[in-house]
């Protein structure tokens, strides 16, 4: 069963161990957030926007959680600049993730005017057993 997230909106959703979560760009150009929380304990998350706003970087080092920004089109420059450009997605491309722990996952089609290339489109998600 394909679930429609509409532009700018948000679900959230159970996914358990061994599960495959598989999100979808069905017109291209889209970029999803995703948001992912150790269900039996929530302290354990991963968070792209918390990374950003507190560490200040995007380098994956101790201490940092990992990030994640499904589709999002984000090259790094030889001085460590980042430029956000639109996502390089065609119609129907797709990324299938299979949950390690049992997860709350939070889902959205992003509502940020750069990375979206400044239209708002659906995404669509799939769970796989």
């Amino acid at each position: 069963m394909t679930t429609v997230i509409a532009p700018r909106s948000t679900v959230a959703f159970r996914l358990s161990r061994d599960q495959i979560q598989r999100v979808i760009d069905p017109e291209g150009g889209q970029v999803s957030d995703l948001l992912a929380f150790n269900a039996p304990d929530v302290r354990a998350a991963i968070s792209n926007e918390r990374t950003f706003d507190y560490e200040k970087t995007i380098q994956l080092t101790t201490g940092n959680p990992v990030a994640f920004n499904i589709f999002m089109n984000v090259p790094v420059g030889p001085d460590g600049q980042i430029k956000v450009l639109a996502p390089p997605t065609a119609p129907g491309d797709f990324i299938r993730l299979r949950a390690l722990d049992d997860l709350i996952i939070g889902l959205m089609a992003c509502s940020a005017d750069d990375s979206c290339g400044g239209s708002f489109k659906p995404i669509h998600y799939q769970i796989e057993r």
